[in-house]
C-alpha cells in the first residue's frame, strides 16, 4: 500500500498519525492529572493505597504515549523500522482495552456504542497504516534499488 486514507503519501500519513496521536497522548495526561487532583480533594487525603496504585499505573502509561509518539515521528522521517516498532506495540493493548470497553458499554446508549466503535475503527485504521509504513521501510532496506527510486522521486518533486 503506498497510500494513507487513500489520498496522502505513507510517510505523509503516518507522520500526520503521529501528530495528532501526540495530540491526543498530551490531551490524556491531562484528564489523567485532573483527575488524580479530584480523587485528592474529593477524598481530602484519605483515598486508599490502592487507589494512587491503580492512578499511578494509569499515569505511567499515559506518560509512554508521547515518548512512543515522538519516537513513531522520528521513525517515519528518518526511515528507522526500529522507532516504529515501540508505537505499535503500545497501540495494541491500548486498542485492546478500547475494545473491551466498547463491549462493556453495549448496554448504555446505542449512541454511545456507535461512537465507540468508530472510533475503534479509526484506531484500528491508523494501525494498520503504520504497520504498512513499517513494511514499507523494510522494503527500502531489502531492496537498494526501491530506495534509489524513493530518492529520485524526491528530486523530481
Amino acid at each position: 500500500m503506498r497510500k494513507c486514507c487513500y489520498c496522502l503519501d505513507l510517510k505523509v500519513g503516518t507522520t500526520i498519525i503521529g501528530v495528532m496521536s501526540l495530540l491526543s497522548s498530551i490531551t490524556v495526561i491531562l484528564a489523567v492529572l485532573l483527575l488524580g487532583w479530584l480523587s485528592m480533594a474529593v477524598s481530602q487525603g484519605s483515598a486508599s493505597s490502592e487507589v494512587w496504585t491503580v492512578w499511578g499505573c494509569i499515569l505511567a502509561f499515559t506518560l509512554l504515549l508521547p515518548i512512543v509518539d515522538i519516537m513513531l515521528i522520528c521513525g517515519v522521517l528518518m526511515n528507522r523500522r526500529s522507532l516504529i516498532i515501540p508505537w505499535i506495540v503500545l497501540e495494541c493493548p491500548k486498542l485492546l482495552v478500547a475494545l473491551i470497553f466498547t463491549m462493556k458499554l453495549n448496554y448504555i446508549n446505542v449512541y454511545t456504542l456507535l461512537f465507540f466503535l468508530f472510533t475503534a475503527g479509526y484506531e484500528i485504521h491508523m494501525l494498520m497504516a503504520v504497520v504498512w509504513q513499517y513494511k514499507a521501510l523494510g522494503n527500502l532496506n531489502c531492496n537498494p534499488s526501491a530506495a534509489a527510486e524513493l530518492g529520485n522521486d524526491k528530486q523530481n518533486i
